[in-house]
């Protein structure tokens, strides 16, 4: 049996509509929130690629993991950690002309995106909530994409605030600009989104209860 959740109750009605199946379940759950005792200790195994990053009370969520595991139950994770895309949001907060717009910027940028040591601490985090195996790779990653149409379509499903569609091409604009200036002024990098291409630090994480 698999069981998928999310916050979103939208997200996850259009899962079930569409994968559910005797095998496979969807519920509404946040992970930062109440576990329902019915759910812990039951699942052997636990998948997260690319979201758990969007959660700001870290050691909740992943106190949460643990006890929705049982004995030996283990988790594979992938989030992100620092990256020029929260770097443009910032940029662009602080301009006159999208501030406006972004007012929340903050809450959505990685909370392992400012980290002098991203990998030690969260080894130390999970270690305190009890997990057994802990195993965590960071690695840089350059996403490139072969024209400018898939890189702005990557992007504008990156982007969480409410920008009105009469804008949105502007917005992609001056933000990829500023993931540039980030990705040759602060990270030093050769390639960036003037070459179409997205720069990020993946973390890869394995836990054992």
């Amino acid at each position: 049996m698999v069981m998928g959740c999310d916050i979103n109750k939208d997200m996850v009605d259009f899962a079930k509509a569409n994968y559910s199946s005797e095998d496979i379940n969807f519920i509404v759950l946040d992970i930062a929130g109440e576990v329902p005792g019915s759910l812990r200790g039951k699942f052997d195994h636990a998948f997260s690629f690319f979201v758990l990053h969007w959660v700001k009370n870290q050691e909740i969520a992943f106190k949460n993991i643990y006890d929705l595991l049982g004995n030996d139950g283990d988790c594979l994770l992938i989030v992100v950690g620092q990256a020029a895309l929260y770097d443009g949001f910032r940029d662009l907060a602080q301009s006159k002309k999208w501030r406006g717009l972004l007012e929340e910027n903050e809450k959505y940028v990685s909370p392992y995106h400012d980290g002098e040591d991203s990998v030690s601490e969260l080894k130390e985090m999970l270690l305190k909530i009890g997990f057994s195996t802990v195993d965590i790779n960071e690695k840089p990653v350059a996403f490139s994409h072969d024209n400018e149409d898939s890189f702005r379509g990557s992007l504008r499903a990156l982007i969480p605030f409410n920008i009105p569609e009469e804008q949105f091409d502007d917005f992609l604009d001056d933000l990829a600009y500023a993931m540039q200036e980030g990705d040759h002024k602060k990270y030093n990098l050769e390639k960036s989104s003037s070459d179409l291409t997205f720069n990020f630090n993946n973390i890869a994480i394995y836990i054992k209860k």
